[in-house]
């Protein structure tokens, strides 16, 4: 089967995450020194170059220099972010001038509304208007000229300092404070309450519900409200109606951000959160995956996003994942993933084996001395060794391949080639109730034997500060433990695994791991004639009548329903080709569990927004 397409639709190893295109990163230019970036919008946004008097329809992700104008149209938004990280919203029928771009920030607004988030690390920002300058360092404002040109401040965090431009006075407005800037030659009017802080009623309830990020602990009005918050301040955001793989209508919106506030704040520069909300008649869905990066995201998100699969074929990447976590719900029931202490393994290959180097994390985020080595044999113990899966695998098992972004092909490691991989040194895998796995972490992690809501996890052993490898050391595989009859076919078991490095944990001490496709006759040899959906199911056998599992159903469709045919993609050979024709079709998960009863999590993505934000390369 084509290597793109195997990696696309195949979950493998022990870490379940739902978007299993991670492992595609887009390949984008680095941002150099660009100033500003017009990061997300909506409806009708144009911009002006400098000099001219045409107005050109913009395109998301432009870059904006100085003296640039940009203007939104009746209904339409526009988010800009700058290099110091802070960001200007403009509401509809809004125009502002790019006067300078290089901290201090200062712009011009000619009309309409703005909303500001300056950072405070920032060396200062100001906005001018025809009646006023607004200047700051690291709050959150809004400023709104009205049809006589008065400018009207309202101040949501810190304070801001207003001056009127006709006498010169200037005035300093804290948070819930507005105040009034108009044309004559008169003195500043006393401050008053903003009216944009609502006080009492259901109003003010669901104002309150929206400062709460997305959680898993959520009702779906609570969900929506927040939800309905974090787009206003998306930096790529999509969302479309379809018909799923079950024929029902489901509408999906998705969305990224950066600084979710349910990370720490020490951490919060460095962090990303994306979001997927399905929802159906009857039936409400959704998947969150935030993740901490080595250091502060840059200005162009997607040049951080693309380094989320952990996988970087030559060069040491700037960016990588310290931490993350992942959940999914459809209200009930959880999933949720967890991983921190997150460090490069630099691999190296001469042919015959594979040297793994363990990094510590440098002051700067890049990787450190080294503090841990392994070798790998390429083949050991009668199995293959796999660095990108990080496993060893039955001699003509598919080994994993590596996207190269610097000739856009998709190849194996050679002698002398060096690998770079992102490995945690805990994780864990949790299922049950959506209310009992919400507030649950890693430092919760029980003690002896594993139960439910634990379904597997992985700890570093004592004394070791970094995992080189996961599952394999000293060219030591899985252990067998036997077989079990499922389903009419025998599975091998596995005990839990105490490695050199580190130990793997699993619900009633062992499993077993199955994958294929339903509808072939032969599941282990699709056609590629066949359809794109594949199931993967774990089991944790108790005896062979007490069996707790977990069973992922994955598909590739069409908006219509139609499951799309392997054939679809039997010629993709490059990132480019796959990216063309993934555009074409969307991606659906179904999630199964013992510890859900009947019921599933029912989850559909549209990859464009994983192909605009880098997440695919």
């Amino acid at each position: 089967m084509n290597p793109l397409i195997r990696k696309y639709i195949c979950l493998t190893g022990k870490r379940k995450l739902f978007l299993l295109v991670f492992s595609w990163m887009f390949l984008v230019s680095s941002v150099g020194a660009q100033p500003a970036i017009l990061s997300h919008f909506t409806g009708s946004v144009e911009v002006q170059s400098k000099g001219s008097k045409l107005w050109k329809k913009a395109s998301p992700k432009m870059f904006l220099r100085e003296g640039v104008k940009l203007r939104t149209g009746k209904r339409s938004k526009a988010t800009l972010i700058f290099q110091d990280g802070s960001r200007t919203e403009l509401y509809p029928n809004t125009i502002v001038d790019m006067l300078q771009l290089v901290s201090p920030i200062s712009l011009k607004q000619l009309g309409g509304k703005t909303r500001n988030k300056v950072k405070k690390t920032g060396r200062g920002f100001s906005i001018k208007t025809p009646t006023a300058v607004c200047s700051v360092r690291g709050t959150e404002f809004d400023v709104g000229i009205n049809k006589d040109g008065a400018t009207k401040l309202d101040v949501l965090e810190g304070v801001v300092n207003g001056l009127k431009i006709a006498t010169g006075e200037s005035m300093d407005v804290k948070a819930g404070e507005s105040l009034n800037f108009d044309k004559n030659n008169t003195a500043l009017p006393a401050v008053v309450p903003s009216e944009t802080k609502q006080s009492g009623g259901q109003d003010s309830i669901l104002k309150a519900l929206a400062k709460r990020e997305v959680g898993l602990d959520m009702t779906r009005e609570q969900i929506q409200a927040a939800a309905a918050e974090e787009m206003k301040l998306a930096e790529f955001q999509e969302g479309k109606s379809l018909i799923d793989v079950n024929g029902n209508r489901v509408r999906i919106e998705e969305y990224i951000l950066r600084r979710p506030r349910d990370v720490a704040e020490v951490d919060r520069d460095k962090a990303f959160k994306f979001v997927v909300l399905n929802t159906r008649e009857g039936r409400f869905d959704f998947f969150i995956y935030k993740g901490v990066f080595n250091k502060a995201l840059p200005v162009d998100l997607s040049v951080a996003l693309r380094n989320v699969s952990g996988r970087a074929l030559g060069t040491e990447p700037e960016y990588y994942l310290t931490a993350y976590e992942m959940t999914q719900s459809n209200l009930t029931d959880g999933l949720k993933d967890m991983a921190d202490s997150g460090h490069l393994v630099q691999i190296t290959f001469d042919g015959t084996n594979y040297t793994l180097s363990a990094h510590g994390v440098a002051a700067d985020g890049k990787a450190g001395a080294v503090t841990d080595v392994a070798t790998q044999g390429g083949i050991a113990n009668g199995k293959v060794y796999d660095p990108v899966a990080d496993v060893y695998k039955t001699v003509g098992a598919s080994v994993d391949g590596i996207y190269d972004p610097s000739d856009d092909s998709f190849k194996f490691m050679k002698a002398g080639d060096t690998l770079w991989r992102t490995v945690f040194n805990r994780y864990a895998h949790l299922m049950g109730p959506a209310s009992l796995i919400a507030p649950l972490t890693l430092n919760d992690i029980p003690a002896g034997t594993l139960t439910a809501p634990w379904f597997q996890y992985y700890s570093q052993a004592a004394g070791i500060t970094n995992v080189a490898t996961l599952e394999s050391i000293n060219n030591a595989g899985l252990t067998s433990d036997g077989t079990i009859n499922m389903q009419g076919r025998n599975l091998t078991l596995y005990n839990d695994q105490t490695i050199g490095h580190g130990s793997f944990r699993y619900l009633n001490g062992h499993y077993a791991f199955d994958s294929y496709f339903p509808d072939s006759s032969n599941p282990d040899v699709p056609t590629f004639a066949e359809n794109i959906h594949q199931r993967l199911i774990t089991y944790y056998p108790r005896n062979n009548q007490d069996v707790p599992f977990e069973q992922y159903d994955t598909y590739v469709f069409s908006d219509n329903g139609k499951i799309a045919p392997i054939s679809a993609f039997a010629n993709v050979t490059s990132g480019r080709a796959f990216k063309q024709e993934l555009i074409k079709w969307n991606y659906e998960q179904q999630t199964r569990s013992s510890s859900f009863g009947d019921r599933a999590i029912d989850l559909v993505v549209e990859p464009k927004i994983l192909i605009r934000s880098g997440l695919i390369k």
